[in-house]
């Protein structure tokens, strides 16, 4: 597993990760939409080598960090940027969802 670059795990009604996924170092892509994920765990702040991760769909209610991007060289900085923006959109992403996982919430409670 050590290799694996793309893992999809959605609709599996997670409802945390196993934390043996810490040991896929070569992980870039992890799709996680529509399970039970509620926080993200610790164990994804080491994981660097990821590009891409889907939480759509799952009430995530912590606040999410993501590890920083450290430039190699002036060449890679059209690629860092491009990375850059992925993380910022992600994040952004994860907020939006967050706000509207409470807003259902609130709603939900009001309607009770």
């Amino acid at each position: 597993m050590e290799k694996l670059h793309t893992l999809w795990l959605q609709r599996n009604e997670l409802e945390r990760l196993p934390d043996n996924i810490s040991r896929m170092a070569s992980l870039d892509t992890l799709v996680l939409s529509s399970n039970r994920l509620r926080d993200i765990p610790p164990l994804m702040e080491g994981m660097s080598n990821l590009r891409f991760v889907n939480f759509r769909d799952n009430p995530l209610i912590l606040d999410v960090t993501l590890p920083p991007i450290e430039r190699t060289t002036e060449d890679d900085e059209g690629e860092d940027d491009r990375e850059m923006f992925g993380r910022e959109f992600m994040q952004m992403y994860i907020q939006e969802s967050r706000k509207r996982a409470f807003a259902a919430l609130n709603m939900h409670r009001v309607n009770r």
